[in-house]
């Protein structure tokens, strides 16, 4: 596997490594990876997904990007999703960088705040004429935060309790999610910080979603499923009952645990079958 960085990609000089399988694909042309996750928007780097990312790499011979936006509160919103679309539309521009043919499938996600980032550029990438050549293929949301709790709209409220229902929940409480959007200046109606308002779904590519019944995030996840599975969207839904949002950082070796690892690949899998054959995979972490 190459390794490379594509740290002076532009002048805000951010780090951008990408792996790329010295094998090319016995499906053609090789597949691609990217990921930006950063905890909510403030915390993280490059390297807290790096294992498994390395692991998707070579398992399902991706080429991966693994993009490092600018964190809040040093730089507020609209920077996250502005650096996303920013980083996407330089590496679609340069696929040699990473041996990839996008024409193949492109498949965009991450976890958490990174989940909600690329609920955002999925949007940004369709709306693009420039970029009408460069679709995206397949989303994968796990854990999302996807609407801004003082935006709620009226006609979804009744489906949206599990902020209240576990806002004591352990790991991430509401009382920190509230934190994170202050940090972030979010903006809480705009649909660059929640995508759920987007005016229209459609034409939007396959999604996958992973989704903590403990979490105070749980039922936007579930709506955001069901509003584009209304509109046409293929999607594929796993829970996990009982357990709180990034309970893998501390109970990783329950069986919940592993089986929440395991739909993790069968989820990538599904998404790569769902889109042109062996496609390349674009995430966003969180």
């Amino acid at each position: 596997m190459h390794c490379a960085n594509a740290q002076n990609w532009r002048r805000w000089q951010i780090p951008c490594p990408f792996l790329v399988p010295w094998r090319r694909c016995v499906h053609s042309s090789r597949t691609s990876l990217g990921v930006d996750d950063p905890l909510g928007w403030a915390f993280g780097d490059v390297h807290g997904d790096d294992y498994t990312l390395r692991r998707l790499a070579v398992d399902y011979r991706l080429a991966v990007i693994n993009y490092e936006y600018r964190l809040a509160p040093e730089h507020p919103f609209p920077t996250a999703p502005d650096d996303c679309f920013k980083a996407f539309k330089y590496f679609a521009a340069n696929p040699d960088l990473l041996s990839a043919d996008f024409s193949k499938g492109l498949i965009v996600g991450g976890s958490s705040a990174g989940a909600n980032l690329a609920a955002v550029l999925v949007h940004l990438v369709r709306d693009d004429p420039h970029l009408k050549d460069t679709p995206i293929t397949g989303q994968l949301l796990v854990i999302p935060a996807l609407v801004h709790p003082k935006a709620y709209p009226e006609k979804f409220k009744s489906s949206l309790l599990s902020m209240e229902q576990n806002k004591d929940a352990p790991i991430l409480p509401k009382a920190m999610i509230e934190t994170f959007y202050n940090w972030y200046k979010a903006v809480p109606t705009d649909p660059k910080t929640s995508p759920l308002l987007y005016p229209s779904h459609e034409g939007l590519p396959p999604a996958y979603f992973q989704i903590c019944g403990l979490d105070p995030l749980r039922d936007e996840g579930l709506l955001y499923e069901k509003i584009l599975k209304q509109v046409g969207v293929r999607t594929k839904l796993e829970v996990y009952p009982g357990v709180p949002h990034g309970f893998l950082s501390v109970a990783r070796d329950i069986t919940l645990g592993k089986k929440y690892l395991n739909d993790f690949r069968l989820g990538v899998e599904w998404l790569l079958r769902e889109g042109l054959s062996k496609q390349s995979f674009l995430a966003a972490r969180g």
